[in-house]
């Protein structure tokens, strides 16, 4: 044999060795991957907890619904009587949280109005004016229909026509107003008017609400029951369920303790208000007893709230433990 060819043969041994493990390796890789796209196969997505949508209302005031969004939306992991009951637990809570957002919010803007820019101020003051001119517009008009009902057949057209010429005018001082207040709520104006609106909003949500659908991501199980591929489909639905209430419960824990962090900050400001107003007398001392009041009824809220979060909190932590026992037996 020649050099030439021991040589080739050395090369070509070298290559089989090499390639099997290789191969192998590939072969595992794309078998791997086509066992997850098959267990997988038509199975529901993450849920993604909805974002509350942006109010044209002051931080300060603005009240967020995520925690009860958030709750509903987890009710299609809650398929057995357990973790359902633990899934209308949690909505009762959250709803509770987003009551009491919406009421210290109208009770502080009812308050302590926030102070509307120069322009808001100019269209306030031009809001109410014409307030006061279509309320004598009404009057005037109604006394027209009034005496055009009771006039004889000769003054009758005349009384028609004053009465006709009062009612397109009140339409267009109606239409003024309308346009006048548009302006105002853009320019930021009328806050305590935006919260009741958000408020009406979210209770009429409410009254439309359709009953949770508990369960339903659970039921995408499409492999014949207690296959291979029917206990992997449940163990990685479990694993996806189980991720998304573990987020709640932590964003949950978060909001505690921001409410908390606020709660004490809050206190330390009543404090030195009320060291403060041990200098005052009179108006000054006791315009602050009133702000203090307010204070003192805002720690009160954000008591309860931190308590909603942290029972939030221990609902879902409940709700991750009966997932990790379904998933050791799934």
């Amino acid at each position: 044999m020649s050099v030439g060819s021991a040589s080739s043969s050395a090369i070509l041994t070298l290559r089989m060795k090499r390639t099997p493990p290789f191969t192998f390796a590939v072969i595992l890789l794309v078998a791997a991957l086509a066992l997850v796209a098959w267990v997988l196969t038509d199975n529901g997505g993450r849920l993604q907890s909805q974002k509350p949508k942006t109010q044209d209302i002051p931080p300060e005031f603005a009240v967020d619904a995520r925690p009860l969004n958030l709750a509903r939306a987890l009710a299609v992991w809650a398929s057995s009587p357990e973790t359902q009951d633990l899934a209308r637990e949690a909505e009762r809570v959250a709803d509770h949280e987003v009551d009491l957002e919406f009421a210290s919010a109208l009770r502080r803007v009812s308050e302590v109005p926030p102070k509307p820019s120069a322009a808001a101020k100019g269209l306030e003051d031009r809001v109410r004016q014409m307030e006061i001119q279509i309320k004598k517009d009404q009057d005037h008009a109604l006394e027209l229909h009034q005496k055009a009902e009771k006039a004889n057949d000769e003054e009758k057209a005349n009384l028609e026509g004053e009465s006709q010429l009062a009612d397109s005018q009140l339409a267009l001082d109606e239409d003024e107003i309308a346009d006048a207040k548009g302006d105002l709520a853009r320019e930021g104006g009328d806050v305590q008017s935006k919260v009741v609106h958000a408020r009406e909003q979210h209770e009429a949500r409410e009254n439309a609400q359709v009953p949770l659908a508990y369960g339903e991501a659970m039921r995408k199980i499409t492999a014949a029951p207690n296959s291979f591929r029917a206990h992997a489909q449940e163990w990685f639905l479990l694993r996806s369920a189980l991720g998304q209430i573990r987020g709640a419960q932590q964003e949950a824990l978060s909001t505690a303790a921001r409410l908390s962090a606020s709660h004490d900050n809050l206190e330390k400001q009543i404090q030195q208000e009320e060291a403060h107003k041990q200098t005052l007398t009179g108006d000054a001392a006791l315009q602050v007893v009133h702000q203090l009041s307010g204070a003192q009824r805002s720690l009160s809220e954000f008591d309860k709230r931190v308590q909603d979060h942290q029972e939030l909190s221990s609902i879902y932590g409940r709700w991750s433990d009966a997932l990790q026992l379904q998933q050791l037996v799934a």
